[in-house]
């Protein structure tokens, strides 16, 4: 499991330089990233590092429709859920999201899969690691991106966290941009299930909320086409 060392790239926030010393609060310390080229800013080494297979990734790889409708979120400060089948380019269009709002400055963003996010929360409950809780960096982060969303076996845990950050960013007006191979109404259905004790399944009803929290708070767009992995 990686720690914070490894993690602090996954954070990026174009403003911590004007932080002066001993002034940073435990989310900025998270935030500070040291970059392996020294010509390279450090989102770059971290999408270098972390998501290289998508390095190259440009808002301008997407088809127009698409890509109009990610600009004007950006510039609405709406937030995005992105779904369609396997291998058509959603993990391509978030790290050319990050890209953009690394580019332009337009404030930090965390960019991880869905996996990672539960896996960071899960390691809140043995106590808060060096840079504060996990959930301080995910609530905060000014633009939050997460791929894969949903993707496993969903569990009421998993639903509960998910609902409190969905709900805490979208008061907050903060935008968050999902993947996630389902459509919101599939999404729903699959959260409303959730794997209880004695491997039994439970309808939590945390679908419902979750799914209408994401669609107020996101534009919708849906990517289409044949799995480009195979090609």
């Amino acid at each position: 499991m990686e720690r914070v060392g490894d993690v602090l790239n996954r954070v990026w926030t174009p403003r911590i330089q004007e932080s002066s010393p001993g002034s940073e609060s435990p989310m900025i310390k998270r935030e500070i990233v040291s970059s392996p080229a020294l010509d390279e800013p450090p989102y770059l080494s971290f999408l270098r590092r972390h998501w290289v297979h998508y390095f190259e990734a440009q808002l301008s790889d997407l088809p127009e429709q698409p890509r109009v409708d990610f600009e004007q979120a950006l510039a609405q400060g709406r937030g995005l859920y992105v779904h369609g089948p396997i291998g058509v380019g959603k993990t391509h269009a978030l790290v050319a999201l990050m890209r953009r709002i690394c580019e332009n400055d337009m404030g930090s963003a965390n960019l991880l899969s869905y996996l990672e996010l539960i896996d960071r929360l899960r390691e809140d409950i043995n106590g808060p690691s060096v840079g504060g809780p996990w959930r301080d960096v995910f609530m905060e982060t000014e633009h939050l991106l997460i791929d894969d969303l949903a993707v496993g076996r969903p569990t009421r845990w998993a639903s509960e966290q998910m609902m409190l950050l969905v709900d805490t960013r979208a008061k907050d007006g903060k935008p968050t941009y999902y993947a996630s191979n389902y459509s919101l109404d599939s999404l729903t259905r699959r959260l409303n299930e959730a794997w209880g004790s004695g491997e039994s399944i439970v309808e939590t009803g945390d679908g419902d909320r979750i799914g209408s929290r994401i669609a107020g708070s996101c534009s919708l767009v849906e990517l289409q086409g044949a799995d480009r992995r195979l090609r």
